[in-house]
């Protein structure tokens, strides 16, 4: 659980975003504290991932501020490319270079961005995929890995870069329910590390179970946040229950 008088590390102010004359944010106001665990949840549309993409500056706010250790990451300052350093996202298709092996692909961008040597680069890409328990898989490349091998690679690729914030943005949607397990698994291992993790994610029971606090976004709102007990078992707005209704249904 996490202490109220932890400080808030990020920060999210009335944002809006639009994707031509669609509204897809509509102003949605949010604080994160260090070190906790949210879990995003909604109907596919609502604003999810969109809200992922501008916190990691994939996508431009139309308007409102966004603060990562209270400094504007959506205007220009001497401090912003620092702050986006912290801030990493698993994606849904993985996003790694075929080309590579999976040593080179956590390694390669370690030299590149944070300029470490080749040794050092090579022996934190080996500490982390222990981390995800795919150190007998160093020679291998993508292809040859089942999916949730893969997108366990790219987890362990955002603990090298050492991101305090990683953005889970639906990491099993593209896997079936044993690989999701699988990955679902290796976040449940990541929970108590002390990072930062913001989770879109269609896994109710998932969500229940590693969450702080849960928020359930609809139609480009957060119509409802709390603990899981309050939003998952107890929820107040109608729009919640149906939502979870379906979802109890499909599941």
């Amino acid at each position: 659980m996490i202490n109220n008088s932890v400080e808030n590390i990020i920060e999210i102010i009335d944002i809006r975003k639009s994707f031509g004359d669609l509204e897809v944010l509509k102003g949605v106001s949010l604080s994160v504290k260090k070190g906790e665990i949210i879990s995003i949840i909604g109907s596919s549309g609502s604003g999810k991932s969109t809200l992922l993409r501008c916190i990691n500056q994939l996508e431009q706010i139309d308007s409102g501020e966004i603060l990562i250790h209270k400094c504007s990451i959506n205007k220009k300052s001497i401090h912003r490319k620092e702050m986006l350093k912290k801030t990493g996202m698993v994606f849904q298709q993985f996003n790694l270079f075929p080309h590579y092996n999976v040593l080179q692909n956590i390694s390669k961008p370690l030299m590149t961005v944070n300029k470490f040597s080749k040794e050092k680069a090579y022996q934190l890409a080996l500490d982390t995929l222990k981390t995800v328990k795919l150190e007998d898989k160093t020679d291998n490349y993508p292809l040859q890995l089942s999916g949730g091998q893969k997108q366990r690679v790219a987890i362990a690729r955002e603990l090298a870069m050492g991101c305090e914030i990683i953005l889970f943005d639906e990491p099993t949607s593209a896997l079936d329910p044993e690989l999701a397990f699988e990955v679902l698994n290796t976040i449940k291992s990541l929970a108590n590390s002390g990072r930062t993790m913001l989770i879109v994610t269609h896994h109710i029971d998932f969500a229940k179970e590693i969450s702080d606090r849960i928020l359930f976004i609809d139609d480009g709102i957060i119509c409802e946040e709390g603990t899981p007990c309050q939003v998952i078992l107890n929820p107040e707005n109608d729009r919640t229950k149906q939502f979870l209704n379906k979802i109890n249904k499909l599941f």
